[in-house]
């Protein structure tokens, strides 16, 4: 399970997100750039297999995310990711510790 911390909303939905669990495994037509700038996540979490056959996450999406300013966490590269969150604090653990 995957815990968001939500920072603020407004009538139009969610922004300034502290975490995004990234669609369908990150391929290449998930998580939009309108989509990014609508809810300006922090931390992007994608949930892939190492050396997946459908080449998950697709390289222009980690530049989307990239561009948008996230910090990206990925189970391809990091194995279990763990997010704790105490109030306005959220701490990622990844269990390969690749970072």
């Amino acid at each position: 399970m995957v815990t968001a911390a939500i920072q603020a909303s407004d009538e139009q939905g969610l922004h300034n997100i502290t975490l995004l669990k990234v669609a369908h495994h990150g391929s290449g037509n998930s998580t939009d750039e309108a989509f990014l700038e609508a809810v300006c996540p922090q931390i992007a979490l994608i949930s892939s297999g190492h050396n997946n056959r459908y080449g998950h996450p697709h390289k222009e999406l980690l530049k989307r995310l990239e561009n948008a300013g996230c910090r990206i966490y990925g189970t391809q590269e990091c194995g279990a990711v763990t997010v704790r969150v105490k109030g306005d604090r959220v701490w990622v653990e990844e269990y390969l510790g690749s970072r």
